[in-house]
């Protein structure tokens, strides 16, 4: 949600005649919103801010979660040394009611390590195959959930060096476009005074409506793809009723969700192309 950017299209889930991106297409750091190109937003060199929760809002359109994340995108500024960067997803709440979201029931995740990267300037990532080529099951947090996210030395130490942090955008709602799937509120939980991988209290609302800027509402930059069969628009793995019941109702609410072929348009096109992936299955 809050990792816009397709190499072609501007929105992964406009790729491929609107079946989005497959694994091996480049997914890059772009800005069709505010017309900032790669720019991001982040708090300066001397900043850190090395662990982060956030909200999932929601994931795709008619997906509950629960299948695994085989695609990974993140964003992030490094204060230099050996990177490894934990990533871990919950079920439970990571809005500021969470009175802290440390305490949350999270599946088991992934490290992912990037060797010694120098100081300054911004890095990013698709990480591709977590399941399909590797077995690592990481799951898919259910809308309302959250996940956590560490930029370490070793998946376990912190890096505190000035200048760590993640790379914050735009969230769905913000950019206000169907084809960005998955939203984030404006809560966030940083770890920032001190960066000592506690939270005290350090809950922040990242909604800058009234400064004035563009985007408005930020988030953590990160990116989860769970790649499925195209017939598959809940992701339960299965291709049934439970499909077309729910691509017929959105179908018949002229729902943007029921725009099967990413042509920004609900009408017969959507339907016959799910009804020729939904006869053909998996």
């Amino acid at each position: 949600d809050a990792y816009e950017g397709y190499a072609s299209s501007g929105y992964p889930n406009l790729a491929n005649g609107g079946q989005g991106s497959a694994k091996g297409d480049t997914r890059v750091p772009n800005d069709f919103t505010c017309g900032l190109g790669t720019s991001r937003w982040y708090f300066g060199g001397s900043f850190v801010a090395p662990l982060a929760v956030e909200d999932v809002q929601s994931n795709d359109c008619f997906d509950m979660g629960g299948n695994a994340v085989d695609g990974l995108d993140f964003a992030w500024y490094w204060g230099g040394g050996t990177c490894v960067i934990g990533f871990f997803t919950s079920d439970d709440d990571g809005t500021c009611a969470s009175p802290d979201p440390l305490a949350n029931t999270y599946y088991p995740g992934v490290l992912v390590s990037f060797g010694s990267i120098p100081t300054g300037g911004y890095y990013y990532t698709n990480v591709e195959g977590l399941n399909s080529d590797n077995g690592i099951f990481v799951q898919q947090p259910a809308p309302g959930g959250s996940y956590l996210i560490a930029l370490t030395f070793d998946g376990s130490t912190l890096n505190t060096n000035p200048g760590t942090q993640m790379m914050l955008w735009g969230t769905g709602d913000a950019g206000g476009s169907p084809f960005r799937s998955g939203t984030q509120g404006p809560d966030a939980w940083d770890d920032i005074s001190p960066p000592d991988g506690l939270f005290s209290g350090e809950c922040f609302t990242f909604d800058y409506t009234t400064a004035g800027l563009c985007p408005a509402i930020l988030a953590q930059m990160v990116g989860m793809a769970s790649y499925r069969c195209p017939a598959d628009v809940n992701n339960d793995g299965f291709v049934n009723g439970d499909d077309y019941d729910a691509f017929a109702s959105a179908f018949d609410a002229a729902d943007a969700c029921a725009d099967y072929n990413g042509d920004t348009f609900v009408n017969g096109d959507d339907y016959d192309a799910f009804a020729s992936n939904f006869d053909v299955g998996c």
